[in-house]
Formats: C-alpha cells, structure tokens, sequence
C-alpha cells in the first residue's frame, strides 16, 4: 500500500563505477540507428495496401537504408531523421483521409559502432 513517502528500500545504482569507452562515430549532431516500423492504419477496410505504400514511398524520400518486408519496414539511418519521419508519416496519412493509425517502433543504437542493416543478418 502507498504511504506517500519513499520506500527505504530504494535500489542505489553508482553509473559512475561502470567502464567508459571511447564513442569516436557519435557527434551531438549525429547518431546512426536501426529501426523497425509497422504502421497500423485503423478502419480503412480490409486492405490497407495504399496506405503502406505511401509509408515506403516517404521513408525512401529520406537517406535511409530501407528493407520492407512482410510485417514492417527495416530502416538504417541518423536516429533523429528516424524519429522524425515516423511523425511525417503520421500527418501526410491523416492529411489523406486515414482517421486513425497506430505504430509500433523498435529502435537499435550503439555506442561501441555503428549499426547496420547488414550486421543483423545471419
């Protein structure tokens, strides 16, 4: 039961004793990602083929690496265009008629590398 106040038993974590390591491809401006994206659109009827192409046609517009494939979209890119491309594609299909959409984001980023598209491949 909450007491309002804090648990005594409160888990301590020191980030300072945890190893550094050199990020030399990591600039405050850039950070490479991948990423896979499914877009959802919600009460477009049964086939939604439209509206997932439009998704491939404005995620190619961008400087990705861009693999489709039967449930979503691979992506290799800058972490940040990522990001903004999935709110881009949120308004161009709401702009053309879909009333709802929902999606689902699974981000990769490292600070050892940069990660590929490639490098997930077995």
């Amino acid at each position: 039961m909450w007491s309002g106040r804090p648990s005594t038993n409160t888990l301590k974590f020191d980030i300072s004793a945890l190893p550094s390591s050199p990020q030399p491809h990591i600039t405050s401006q850039n950070m490479k990602a991948t990423a896979e994206l499914q877009v959802v659109p919600i009460g477009q009827g049964v086939s939604v083929r439209r509206e997932i192409l439009r998704v491939v046609e404005l995620l190619k517009g961008h400087d990705f690496i861009v693999e489709t494939h039967a449930s979503g979209t691979n992506i290799e890119g800058e972490l940040s265009e990522i990001l903004a491309v999935v709110e881009e594609i949120h308004q161009a299909l709401h702009q053309e008629g879909c009333m709802r959409l929902v999606s689902y984001l699974k981000l990769e980023t490292r600070t050892d590398k940069a990660p590929t598209l490639v490098g997930k491949r077995l």
